[in-house]
């Protein structure tokens, strides 16, 4: 997978690469899936939930812009994968999980793997680690309409956002937003898919 992410994509990020190859993506999938882990795919998860493909994830990660200082949000459906990506690159992750039998895997999993820096809590409302933030960068994991004055107030000075926004016809564009000086600038980073995401 990783060699594929260089030759094919141009992914030249050593931090992003090392997470890619550290993190066993198969085991984030049930059994009778593991066997299409390193596709270049969208893998069903069932419940209408899917394991995002390698290419978008990279992408992701790579406009965030960590460091080992960064504190990272993770906010929505089925982001224990990506949040134990981010958690080999940034120091600590938030992760608001929205179902309950991937809470349930992700903290199973974050402790096999002895991924220590990971904080879980399961619910469906972007401020429930409020109290954490302000965050470096946040990551969206579903497809949202509009991003909430409330979440952008928890990415901090110079802090990123990343989220998938989506159009009444489906068509989804992920989006970096950054937080320059107390106002936000927005860019592109190319199509997306995510399940719509039921958040508040």
């Amino acid at each position: 997978m990783v060699q594929r992410l260089t030759r094919e994509f141009g992914v030249t990020d050593q931090n992003v690469l090392n997470a890619m190859e550290q993190v066993p993506r198969h085991l984030f999938l049930p059994a009778s899936l593991q066997r299409m882990a390193y596709e270049f795919s969208y893998i069903p998860l069932g419940n209408g939930q899917v394991l995002p493909e390698p290419e978008l994830l990279t992408r992701l990660l790579i406009n965030l812009d960590l460091n080992t200082e960064s504190r990272v949000l993770v906010a929505g459906n089925s982001g224990a994968y990506t949040a134990a990506l981010i958690a080999f690159i940034a120091q600590e992750v938030y992760l608001i999980e929205g179902v309950q039998t991937q809470y349930e895997l992700s903290t199973r999993l974050f402790a096999t793997l002895g991924i220590t820096n990971v904080s879980t809590i399961r619910g469906n409302d972007f401020m429930l680690w409020k109290t954490s933030g302000p965050f470096d960068a946040i990551v969206v994991h579903g497809a949202v309409e509009t991003v909430s004055s409330d979440l952008l107030s928890q990415v901090k000075p110079n802090g990123r956002l990343i989220c998938s926004i989506a159009d009444p016809s489906g068509f989804q564009i992920l989006i970096l937003v950054t937080k320059t000086s107390g106002r936000y600038s927005i860019s592109s980073i190319g199509e997306s898919f995510f399940p719509f995401l039921d958040f508040n």
